[in-house]
């Protein structure tokens, strides 16, 4: 590259950057000081600077893009949407809408056969949280310390992480947490009975009577990647079964082949109540979210109102870019591809460990 076309795109990379840090605000970080990477475009897992510099994308593929950036199909399946209708109330049926619930109930485990559509990992975990209330009449949620569940005010307080403690002095009401020690911290061959004791016994202090649901991450994420004790989530299914508590699996992160399933709760042989489930739908493309709940929970509503609603519920564009990547998931056997690579990579690992 010539040296004044590489002095032209320090310059527009510069301009672009002092036009994001002087009328926007940068998530998680201090907005002095920091010098965010410039990005011009995406292609597979790597992103490009504008002067063509790859840059391999671990942050994003952690989080949301699990097919990948800029896939044709997807672009495609949007256009084709926004031709026939981008916006519609949700009090409408649609095409999309409709294709993409029902095959949200092929892939889910159980009898979750019914989809809430939101607009992200966070107001499906409100939503949950509202749902599991009125469904219940119970008014208290059980959730776990370093966890994490969004960032809008009742799923921070749901969540465990200490991030939102500059925020939620005043935490929403009603959430109670629980310790559960992980193998990598604990110590004594005991750790993992003194656990299941843990649950039992502040379910008791707080009243079962009283307690809503028990949401829980399917794969702990972003709060560490803490494994529960074998066999805690057969222990939670246990547990609200004989005290009528609902069990919410969180599966932002982990949904949509993270874990080697569909969702990570399915490596522990259980079937929740609901799972709230973003980010992987539509592998970042799109913002957009869901809610699966079971034929028991929904029923519930068959003659009474369901008081819950989002303008861009079930948005119909974001519909159709959820349909076409599941699509890809399952075409590009990209489910089985996560299988395969974890194995790769527990096996490169333990020859570090050796």
């Amino acid at each position: 590259m010539l040296l004044e076309d590489k002095k032209a795109i320090l310059e527009i990379e510069s301009e672009i950057r002092k036009d994001n840090l002087e009328h926007t605000l940068f998530s998680w970080s201090k907005q002095k000081g920091i010098s965010p990477k410039v990005i011009d475009r995406a292609k597979g897992v790597y992103l490009y600077t504008h002067d063509g510099a790859p840059i391999l994308d671990f942050s994003s593929g952690l989080m949301n893009v699990n097919i990948g950036h800029g896939d044709p199909r997807v672009t495609e399946a949007v256009v084709r949407q926004m031709e026939k209708v981008s916006y519609v109330t949700p009090a409408c049926a649609t095409e999309v809408r409709g294709l993409l619930g029902k095959k949200l109930a092929e892939i889910t485990p159980g009898n979750l056969n019914k989809a809430f559509f939101t607009v992200c990992g966070a107001t499906s975990i409100e939503n949950a949280i509202k749902l599991a209330r009125l469904h219940t009449g119970r008014h208290k949620i059980l959730t776990r310390y370093r966890s994490y569940h969004g960032a809008t005010l009742g799923a921070m307080s749901a969540g465990g992480d200490p991030r939102r403690m500059k925020v939620d002095a005043h935490q929403a009401a009603n959430f109670v947490h629980l310790e559960i020690p992980y193998a990598y911290r604990s110590h004594g061959p005991d750790w993992i009975r003194e656990s299941f004791d843990h649950l039992e016994r502040l379910i008791a202090y707080e009243g079962p009577q009283t307690i809503a649901a028990i949401l829980m991450e399917g794969e702990s994420g972003t709060s560490g990647c803490l494994k529960l004790p074998p066999g805690y989530w057969k222990k939670l299914r246990e547990v609200c079964d004989r005290n009528g508590i609902l069990l919410i699996s969180d599966e932002v992160m982990s949904g949509f082949g993270r874990t080697g399933n569909w969702f990570g709760v399915e490596n522990h042989g259980v079937v929740p109540d609901m799972i709230a489930m973003a980010k992987g739908i539509t592998s970042g493309y799109i913002p957009f979210g869901a809610l699966m709940v079971s034929d028991a929970i929904a029923s519930r509503f068959d003659e009474e109102p369901m008081m819950l609603g989002l303008t861009y519920s079930a948005h119909p564009v974001a519909c159709a870019a959820a349909l076409e990547v599941i699509n890809i998931y399952e075409s590009d056997h990209l489910i089985e591809n996560t299988r395969a690579m974890g194995a790769y990579m527990d096996a490169r690992m333990e020859e570090l460990k050796a």
